[in-house]
């Protein structure tokens, strides 16, 4: 799941993080941890970009859209376990 979540950050599929809240006993939100990870692999930029989005979200205001990039191959390899044979 991580490594799918990666590459569509990389791909600028996503545009926010966020956390559901129904346990945070059983379940904790883990935001921090994911900040981390997305800064370690993708840098401060796309850190920064979706927390700003996260803030607008907040305050009512509107969401920034990144730049479409592709960076692998097409659709078929980014879902590939949709489309595994046997």
């Amino acid at each position: 799941l991580q490594k799918l979540s990666l590459e569509l950050c990389r791909r600028n599929a996503v545009h926010v993080l966020a956390s559901d809240a129904h346990d945070s006993v059983h379940r904790p939100f883990g935001l921090n941890a994911a900040y981390v990870v997305m800064e370690k692999e993708l840098g401060p930029e796309m850190r920064d970009y979706v927390r700003g989005n996260a803030q607008q979200i907040m305050t009512n205001g509107e969401v920034i859209h990144g730049k479409h990039v592709q960076t692998r191959g097409n659709r078929q390899k980014l879902f590939g376990f949709f489309f595994r044979k046997g």
